[in-house]
């Protein structure tokens, strides 16, 4: 009897000691037992001060926010504008100390981190040029910038570890902005395309290929170092769709995510959430249409939009990117009352 006491007790005592463990990592298979910190870094695609619109609705339409939100994180924004690899790199480096609000003891900090960067490696060398390089068949100048990116993503990620070991790290790809009416692209190599027969979109999608492969490069050489968030593929099914579709994802100035683009990534994020079990499924969606239903009244009640049968679809809707195709199709081209 008291061999069979002590074997009794030492599998509780194994029991006990596994779900301890797994408690302890603050997950399980429907999401987290805990609140997570959330971090975004990166350039202005993450800081949402260009594309959500106008800027009062930033924190209405923005994907940190929007994840942040619908998971019940705590979240914070630390991405810069104009940022290249270089700069997140120096930035990240910088020295700890003790604020509990700087971006260092964020990191620190937090669960998961999510970055947007690289885009700026090229906008501020010139997409004209680029364009231009391609259309030659000609990607030298672009491989060459691409070696600097590379490297110094290489220093982003160690830093990051270093500051953080136990982090869950996501980066987003990078989404083709160069359709027909871009403004990204001056009217001579518009017309230069033209000419030579090309399509402006396969000009930018031989670009960003190269840009996005830095990531999935570093990833032959570090695997499972981060996830990849396909912003890309999302994108480029909308213009696939048709090019209105892509359009509508872009803001005015043809290189920033629109409200709806904002959405569009965040939709991304979310499904890599949830497969990771860092998300719980159920609530966030249900969080989700709360969150779109209550924005849709803030903001159109009183507009020609039906906000009643709007919000009626969408608490019938069983996917984020239902969702947010019946909130833009219904909002698409009224002007909102702030």
């Amino acid at each position: 009897m008291k061999k069979k006491a002590l074997l009794l007790c030492a599998v509780i005592l194994l029991v006990s000691t596994l779900f301890s463990l797994v408690a302890g990592c603050g997950e399980t298979a429907e999401g987290p037992t805990r609140q997570l910190n959330f971090l975004v870094l990166g350039d202005s695609i993450g800081e949402a001060i260009l594309g959500p619109s106008p800027l009062a609705a930033r924190d209405l339409y923005a994907y940190c926010t929007l994840i942040g939100k619908v998971n019940g994180y705590r979240y914070h924004n630390r991405a810069v504008s104009g940022f290249k690899t270089g700069q997140l790199l120096e930035y990240v480096s910088r020295p700890a100390d003790e604020n509990a609000y700087t971006h260092i003891t964020l990191i620190k900090e937090a669960d998961i981190i999510d970055v947007s960067i690289l885009g700026n490696d090229f906008l501020q060398d010139g997409v004209n040029r680029f364009a231009e390089d391609a259309m030659q068949g000609d990607f030298s100048r672009a491989e060459r910038i691409l070696g600097e990116s590379y490297d110094n993503l290489c220093g982003i990620i160690d830093r990051i570890y270093e500051l953080n070991p136990d982090v869950t790290l996501i980066m987003q790809t990078l989404y083709n902005p160069l359709f027909a009416d871009t403004i990204m692209l001056s009217d001579v190599v518009k017309q230069k395309i033209t000419e030579g027969g090309f399509d402006s979109y396969d000009i930018g999608g031989s670009l960003l290929n190269r840009l996005n492969d830095v990531l999935y490069r570093y990833l032959v050489q570090h695997p499972y170092k981060f996830f990849i968030a396909d912003v890309n593929a999302k994108f480029d099914y909308a213009y696939r769709k048709g090019p209105q579709y892509l359009e509508r994802y872009m803001y005015a100035d043809c290189v920033h995510p629109s409200n709806e683009g904002h959405a569009a990534i965040f939709s991304v994020l979310q499904t890599v959430l949830e497969q990771l079990g860092l998300a719980d499924h159920d609530r966030a969606l249900q969080n989700y249409k709360d969150l779109c239903s209550e924005r849709l009244t803030k903001l159109y009640s009183g507009t020609s939009v039906n906000v009643n049968d709007v919000k009626k679809a969408i608490k019938c809707a069983s996917t984020y990117d239902k969702i947010n195709e019946i909130y833009f199709d219904a909002t698409v081209d009224v002007v909102p009352r702030y």
